[in-house]
């Protein structure tokens, strides 16, 4: 959220989402940005690529996520685990249809940006820099906005309207599967395995955290440290960006063993961990959230229809909050959304999630 924008209006930073919808509305008419005119965007998403970003870090707000959420490697699955341990389809609910009616009246308010389901990173991080957003759905790490970054603190965890609060927005230990494979046309598996092997050692790990000594980091009284060239990049490029030159992490999808010794990212900058900090008594356990496998027979059904069934929720959530479909047409997504397999698709992962639990 913009400090400097809650500083020059006199507010702090909400804590309910109610007092989220006060500081929007307080962003939209007061001029925050004093320059005279109506140019503020109070409430910024970067959903072109993820449309549930619109709403993903604030459904703990709302009670879903909080035992779970069966996501994965950053696809949304609609399906969460409720407080009995069964899997559900969260776009159906009606604590989320109540989200959703949050969301639209934002919308229709003129409180989020219209822009928000077609644009990119670089396009929000462009209004950012212009000095016209308020507030933005963006996790934890604010180094994509360049040099506005300054201006912006972590909001706290909010209190929704039936007192539900948590932070959802984590990945499980085992982060991802699927990273690497071995072919049964592989003729040197062994060998494979012992080159896969190294990016678990702690060479290995600075090899794809850090990149080349001397060209992107240097060792000093025995510590890693990464040079200014990356820190404070000449050309203006993100630590991430510059550290891409040389390292394959800020890619992600990599075999790696993590640590703080190596670990140099933008997760490590005062100002995340000071931004963690504000989130971190309400972000839900790291061993509650699953990371689960399929049979292949489970793959196969999957394959058929679970996409329809993610595409069907996402294309009518983002009707109902930009106001495309009218909320009174409600009752009728939920009925068409019944009559296409979403039953079994609980169950597969009702059956991964006890294989996972043990």
């Amino acid at each position: 959220m913009n400090k400097t924008w809650l500083d020059n209006l006199g507010l702090e930073a909400p804590t309910t989402v109610d007092e989220l919808y006060d500081v929007l509305v307080a962003f939209r008419d007061n001029d925050p940005n004093g320059n005279g005119q109506k140019d503020e965007i109070p409430y910024c998403v970067v959903g072109k690529d993820y449309p549930h970003r619109m709403f993903y870090d604030l459904l703990g707000s709302w009670g879903f996520g909080i035992n779970g959420v069966m996501d994965s490697d950053y696809a949304f699955s609609w399906l969460d685990i409720d407080d009995a341990g069964n899997v559900r389809f969260i776009g159906r609910e009606d604590k989320f249809k109540n989200m959703v009616e949050f969301y639209n009246k934002l919308w229709t308010e003129g409180l989020v940006d219209k822009e928000s389901y077609s644009q990119d990173q670089t396009q929000a991080a462009a209004k950012v820099n212009a000095g016209q957003v308020g507030f933005v759905a963006r996790a934890q790490n604010t180094q994509w906005m360049g040099a506005a970054a300054e201006n912006y603190v972590q909001c706290p965890v909010l209190e929704g309207p039936y007192g539900d609060r948590a932070l959802i927005n984590v990945e499980s230990n085992v982060q991802m599967t699927g990273v690497a494979v071995i072919t049964t046309a592989n003729k040197y598996p062994e060998a494979t395995m012992r080159w896969l092997d190294y990016f678990y050692s702690e060479e290995g790990t600075v090899l794809c955290r850090l990149g080349i000594e001397g060209e992107s980091y240097e060792v000093v009284d025995g510590k890693y440290q990464l040079l200014d060239n990356i820190k404070n990049n000449p050309d203006g490029l993100t630590l991430d960006q510059a550290l891409g030159q040389w390292a394959i992490f800020p890619g992600g999808y990599l075999p790696q063993y993590i640590t703080n010794e190596v670990d140099q990212s933008a997760a490590q900058l005062p100002e995340t961990k000071a931004a963690n900090d504000v989130v971190r008594d309400y972000v839900v356990p790291f061993e509650t959230v699953p990371r689960v496998k399929f049979t292949e027979e489970e793959s196969i059904k999957l394959g058929t229809y679970a996409q329809d069934i993610v595409n069907y929720a996402t294309e009518n959530v983002v009707k109902f909050i930009t106001g495309e479909k009218s909320l009174s047409e409600w009752d009728a997504y939920v009925a068409e959304l019944n009559n296409m397999p979403v039953e079994d698709y609980i169950k597969i992962n009702q059956d991964a999630y006890d294989r996972w639990k043990g």
